[in-house]
């Protein structure tokens, strides 16, 4: 399917939803339980026309299952005005029909594909793609699904920077049933091999070109969980773009456009992805950097929503060149575990004026600058952002500070509340006295604070800052004049 060749962590899904969005409009017209047939081949056609566009996708019965063919270059024809194009642009899956009225989606074989933008490019070579699943119409979505890649090559050139990225066995497995909001929930987890993205800047004329950065990473991981996906509205809007593909068609249509997109909010009730690498490293032309135990997260509800979302960074080990750290090898983070909660954004507000705002019709931009600014001051006129650091931690040879605290951010000043935690601060206080590199500020600032601190029963300082509304800042109590 088109999304596998999506790069990096991204590609297995975007095979998941690249075959949904392929595979899902056309079956719900064929819920009884027969064998593959010329008229049913004729009818799923019909049904590839609304959901690709005419003459996009081709079925011919097989036996027990029917073989579709997708022409990408007419899928994407509408798209041609702004430069885009496809080739060799086709790829190839079967269909069986089961006896539920599901329906098993399979594909096996290497795949190769160019797209092409106005100024850029993107080439992708799969080796032994396998896909295998049962999509069932009644939700829009796959009950179960496989997912299998043997190795990987993408290239990507635009004017600014040239990429390649060479993957090593991708594999993913996917779940989805039911919400009880009526729409898709489910689950996706893809686990990859080695891989190396090399990243290079296109200099252009006499200016000198800067040596290429490589990624190199093992062990990758990626997961996502999803609630209430509305997976059914997602397809009424795609056939309504098919059905007018030129700004025109669409302009004659924008109160059904407006209508549609308005249904797709929230996209989601719930949205939870989570990364991790083994090893990650970095090779930069003044030296590698090497992260170990990475993890990253990201949670949301109601996506767009004003609710909360909540981010986590973490890691187990940290080496940076020696030439950079040599003077602070003792303070440079070897782990870290950090995790950040927003709040107080009306971003659904703001994604819901702008639907109201836009207009299609002429040739000129969509949205006026006064509508334009109404978007803008809808999310500024949030009464507040609200950002909560949950209890972090940060550990580096001669440091560890545990932090937490709540600050409530608005058009004035920050208020809240920040508290810091640091053990064995008699060993970093050593550390900075016997550090030529360190500067006299430094140690005037840390003796200044071990003054401030507040010692607790283990012998760990504390500081529990305080800003006011006044810009007035206390620490454990004492006043120390304003922010500026």
């Amino acid at each position: 399917m088109l999304g596998s060749i999506r790069p990096h962590r991204r590609a297995l899904r975007s095979a998941f939803l690249a075959s949904a969005a392929l595979c899902a409009a056309p079956f719900a017209a064929f819920a009884d339980d027969r064998p593959a047939t010329p008229k049913g081949a004729q009818g799923l056609d019909a049904l590839f026309a609304t959901y690709l566009g005419s003459n996009a996708a081709t079925t011919a019965p097989a036996g027990d299952h029917y073989d579709v063919t997708i022409d990408v270059a007419k899928m994407m024809a509408p798209l041609s005005a702004f430069g885009v194009s496809a080739e060799p642009a086709q790829t190839h899956f079967s269909l069986t029909e089961q006896g539920d009225g599901a329906w098993r989606v399979a594909r096996d074989g290497d795949l190769a594909m160019t797209f092409r933008f106005a100024d850029s490019h993107y080439q992708a070579a799969i080796d032994g793609y396998k896909l295998d699943g049962v999509f069932d119409p009644a939700i829009a979505g796959f009950r179960s699904l496989q997912v299998g890649v043997d190795k990987q090559t993408v290239h990507m050139v635009s004017p600014e920077l040239e990429e390649t990225s060479v993957t090593g066995p991708l594999r993913m497995t996917g779940s989805g049933a039911a919400a009880q909001g009526g729409g898709l929930s489910g689950a996706l987890r893809q686990e990859g091999g080695d891989a190396s993205v090399v990243i290079a800047e296109v200099k252009s004329g006499d200016a000198a070109t800067p040596p290429p950065t490589t990624f190199r990473y093992s062990g990758a991981a990626f997961e996502a969980t999803f609630d209430n996906f509305h997976a059914h509205e997602t397809l009424d809007l795609w056939r309504l773009l098919v059905a007018h593909p030129s700004r025109a068609e669409l302009a004659a249509n924008e109160s059904a456009l407006k209508d549609r997109l308005r249904a797709l909010l929230p996209i989601a009730d719930k949205l939870n992805e989570a990364a991790s690498f083994e090893k990650l490293s970095i090779d930069t032309p003044m030296g590698a950097v090497e992260v170990g135990g990475f993890r990253l997260s990201i949670a949301a509800e109601g996506v767009p929503s004003d609710r909360d979302a909540e981010f986590h960074l973490a890691f187990e080990k940290l080496a940076l060149p020696a030439n950079l750290t040599r003077a602070a090898a003792d303070f440079v983070p070897t782990s870290i575990d950090l995790g950040v909660r927003f709040g107080g954004l009306d971003l659904r507000g703001a994604v819901e004026e702008a639907i109201d705002d836009f207009h299609l019709a002429g040739d000129g931009p969509i949205f006026t600058d006064a509508d334009r600014a109404k978007v803008d001051s809808l999310i500024a006129r949030s009464s507040s952002i609200l950002v909560t650091l949950l209890p972090s931690h940060i550990v580096a040879p001669q440091l560890d500070l545990s932090l937490q605290g709540d600050f409530e951010m608005t058009s004035g000043r920050s208020t809240g509340k920040l508290v810091v935690t640091a053990r064995n601060f008699e060993r970093m206080m050593a550390a900075v006295r016997s550090n030529p590199a360190a500067a006299p500020q430094m140690l005037a600032t840390l003796t200044m604070a071990q003054g401030l601190g507040k010692p607790d029963a283990d012998g760990a300082l504390t500081w529990v800052a305080e800003y006011g509304a006044d810009g007035t800042v206390k620490v454990n109590g004492q006043p120390l004049g304003k922010t500026p």
